[in-house]
């Protein structure tokens, strides 16, 4: 199977992984296990999501010196067939953007502008797309919703290329350190999880929305590859953690 369908010309796979995750949700990729072979086989900046919304994934890697695929799959023998794939990771450095004219421009957590769009056929799959450092990057979820495509680009994107020395910082273009921000969602009229601590797990205590007005308090990289937030809403004095993808200078 070609991994690369929106890419021109064929591809040879150099690496074909398969590895489980304990289930759990929102599970983290096992970077451990993918990450030196992709930096042995491709010599372009590898972007990959810290975590994906599955209780348990399986990766199906490929990789050239231009080119990269990672699938994320629900079973270890299913190869990004239709049936057990949830979606993809890949990027070529000798591709153009190819997003239709009807593509939604938008804007990255870190300031990258990129496209979202949709195809349908046996199913529909949720796509974004942006260049990065001489590279088309794209993300696939079949039968995702836009936010939640959106989020896996963001968290690639923030998390930085991992073959770097300083890939253990979260990456992010102009990142508030101190002083005033704002909350930023991806959907308008959407909230945003404030919570007790520096993860997900963590309980919620309040409950932000797209353009509040904040003040941070510290900065910390949590394990799960982003960069958390401790804020403050300076009208009513609450206090939490907010994950750096939503949060704007």
């Amino acid at each position: 199977m070609n991994r690369f369908l929106w890419l021109a010309g064929a591809l040879v796979p150099l690496v074909i992984l398969g590895f489980a995750v304990p289930g759990r949700a929102d599970v983290a990729v096992p970077m451990g296990d993918v990450l030196p072979r992709l930096q042995e086989a491709t010599q372009i900046p590898i972007l990959l999501p810290s975590q994906v919304p599955m209780d348990e994934v399986f990766l199906d890697v490929e990789a050239q010196s231009d080119r990269y695929y990672v699938g994320f799959d629900y079973r270890p023998d299913c190869r990004s067939a239709t049936a057990c794939h949830f979606g993809e990771i890949m990027a070529d450095q000798g591709n153009s953007l190819s997003a239709p004219s009807s593509a939604e421009e938008m804007t990255l957590a870190d300031g990258t502008p990129a496209m979202f769009f949709s195809t349908c056929g046996a199913h529909c799959t949720a796509i974004v797309q942006w260049q990065y450092s001489g590279a088309v990057y794209q993300v696939m979820v079949k039968n995702g919703e836009r936010e939640g495509t959106i989020a896996l680009a963001n968290s690639a994107m923030l998390r930085g290329d991992r073959r770097s020395s300083s890939s253990s910082e979260t990456h992010s273009v102009n990142p508030p350190s101190s002083g005033m921000a704002r909350l930023n969602s991806r959907e308008a009229g959407s909230a945003i999880n404030i919570r007790e601590g520096a993860s997900t797990a963590a309980e919620i205590r309040h409950l932000g929305y797209s353009g509040d007005q904040v003040e941070i308090i510290s900065q910390v990289n949590s394990e799960d590859g982003y960069r958390w937030y401790n804020i403050r809403f300076p009208q009513s004095g609450a206090m939490g953690w907010v994950r750096g993808d939503f949060i704007t200078p």
